[in-house]
């Protein structure tokens, strides 16, 4: 059974903000305005198990503006482990690289992973994939 993660759905051009549905991935994150934050939404099984679900998935909302950056990504992300098994702790490294700092590019963002994660563990024992967006107008 694979987990999958739901990509955003646009939603009417005049409304600033996305329609995502959980699928059993990592939430995504929101960078915005110095602030690191992961979005929850109703919580789901992931696809392939939702025939043992009592209710069906639900999409939830949330604004996305121009400056902000979400990143969206699969379990090896969070689940790389460092040498002592810690876990890589994605929000808090988003935090301290993001943080009361100008709003950042998606490319900085995957540029910013790509160089720390490594760092925490030398060795990936699950696919990782990472994909940052921004509102069009923005890197």
């Amino acid at each position: 059974m694979a987990n999958v993660t739901l990509p955003p759905r646009a939603l009417a051009e005049d409304v600033a903000g996305f329609a995502a549905a959980h699928g059993g991935h990592v939430e995504p994150v929101l960078i915005f305005r110095g602030e690191v934050t992961a979005l929850t939404g109703p919580p789901a099984l992931p696809l392939g198990l939702g025939t043992l679900a009592t209710v069906p998935s639900v999409a939830y909302t949330h604004r996305f503006t121009r400056g902000d950056v979400l990143l969206l990504g699969t379990d090896g992300l969070v689940e790389a482990r460092d040498a002592t098994g810690a876990f890589y702790p994605l929000l808090d490294r988003l935090r301290y690289r993001f943080a009361d700092q100008p709003d950042p590019g998606p490319a900085e963002v995957v540029d910013f992973l790509n160089t720390d994660l490594p760092c925490h563990t030398p060795y990936f024992h699950d696919d990782v994939a990472i994909l940052a967006i921004a509102p069009h107008g923005q890197e």
